[in-house]
């Protein structure tokens, strides 16, 4: 996956299955973009890839804050309060599935990798 012509680390990648029955695979990018998904049948059961089917792609990935060391609790929760929710550095359109415009069909459950490629438009 890339955005603004340089690939994206650390975002997550989720597929939503567009069929009542479906279920819904997700994965992070690597340094290069590059990504796998993985469908989550049941808290013990994960299968790499995705299940047959039609998917529309959702893309985040949320700005990391780190927090001085030796905190207790009560002051780590005071500073994220303070500092207000993360902020998500891609662009909105792709948090949803009604907006991200990026989908995939999978047809044997083990798709050619998916290259991705994100604008601000």
């Amino acid at each position: 996956m890339h955005y603004q012509g340089k690939p994206v680390e650390g975002a997550t990648v989720t597929l939503i299955p567009r069929q009542a029955d479906g279920r819904s695979a997700s994965g992070t990018t690597d340094a290069e973009g590059a990504f796998k998904v993985t469908t989550y049948i049941s808290p013990s059961l994960q299968v790499e890839g995705a299940m047959p089917g039609e998917y529309d792609i959702v893309v985040s990935k949320m700005e990391i804050r780190d927090l001085e060391e030796g905190l207790t609790p009560q002051e780590a929760q005071a500073a994220f309060h303070k500092l207000g929710p993360p902020k998500n550095l891609l662009p909105k359109k792709y948090r949803s599935p009604n907006t991200s415009e990026l989908s995939v069909s999978i047809e044997d459950g083990s798709p050619d990798p998916l290259t991705l490629e994100l604008e601000d438009k």
